[in-house]
């Protein structure tokens, strides 16, 4: 099945092609070759828009339920180095901490390696081991850290990265079938608000995906729900938390960045990954869909 990607320019209209314009807003003088990943995950055109946050996540009043405070507190403990509350209590203690040597990639169970990417067998989630981002002395590398399991099923999973260690990125593939978007986007800002002071909403690069149907024609997926969320400062630059959240067969696709509010190569790569991944499992489960699934 063919596929094609759209993010369209919007409200800064920024449009990305192989080089991203959106880049010259940063401190960062980042490259993402967003062609060159596009091409990995079998995606054609590529843009961008910056969105005002989702009404369902510009409240922190939600319930988390366990696996949101487990979710966001793997996240937190990626950025922040903390793996406990002030209580005492962990961050995470629903995770299983999943073993992977990106020197020695062998696969863990329920996950195989093809080319550079180690796919989730049952949710189609493809995680990139490595992406690269700006050139000589300004290089740096989104690199993938350790896989997380959240259930014991083995369908409640991240992949794990940070960005020279001074931004963090999480995807998530979650099948919660009774569990609707707007419930689960409720409860994990709620869970982000547990674990970072929210000092304001902020909008957020998102994507928008379509992908090629049997004859051709474009199919539109529907609208993620994201927003992005001022965190006040670290060491006297601004920080930024981000989510982006779609349903679809049953699967929850999510992506979770903490990056620094001048860091777009940070933004644009994590609203990259999360439409790639949207795509990407949109189309293995309307192929191959799942049934069951893991107690959200």
């Amino acid at each position: 099945m063919a596929h094609h990607i759209t993010v369209r320019a919007g409200v800064f209209g920024m449009v990305l092609a192989l080089v991203a314009p959106a880049l010259a807003q940063s401190t960062h003088s980042d490259v993402v070759d967003i062609a060159a990943i596009a091409d990995l995950f079998g995606a054609g055109e590529v843009k961008s828009e910056i969105q005002n946050a989702s009404a369902v996540v510009q409240s922190v009043d939600g319930k988390p339920i366990p696996v949101h405070l487990a979710q966001e507190g793997k996240a937190a403990a990626l950025f922040t180095g903390r793996v406990f509350f002030a209580q005492g209590k962990p961050l995470d203690e629903r995770v299983i901490s999943i073993a992977f040597d990106p020197a020695n990639p062998a696969p863990p169970s329920g996950w195989t390696l093809q080319d550079k990417l180690i796919v989730h067998n049952e949710s189609g989630l493809a995680c990139l081991m490595e992406m690269e981002l700006g050139e000589g002395k300004d290089k740096r590398s989104l690199t993938l850290l350790d896989i997380a399991q959240y259930d014991q099923r083995g369908r409640d999973v991240s992949c794990n990265y940070t960005i020279g260690g001074m931004s963090a990125i999480t995807l998530y593939a979650s099948f919660y079938p009774d569990l609707s978007a707007e419930d689960h986007a409720q409860g994990a800002v709620a869970a982000i608000g547990q674990n970072f002071t929210i000092k304001k909403i902020l909008p957020v690069t998102v994507a928008e995906v379509t992908r090629k149907g049997e004859n051709g024609e474009k199919i539109k997926l529907p609208a993620p729900i994201a927003g992005g969320f001022d965190v006040g400062e670290i060491n006297g630059v601004p920080f930024k938390t981000s989510i982006w959240l779609a349903k679809t067969h049953g699967w929850h696709v999510k992506a979770r960045a903490t990056y620094a509010q001048s860091d777009i190569a940070a933004e644009v790569s994590a609203a990259l990954l999360f439409a790639l991944n949207y795509l990407r499992i949109d189309s293995k489960n309307q192929d191959n869909p799942t049934t069951e699934g893991a107690d959200a």
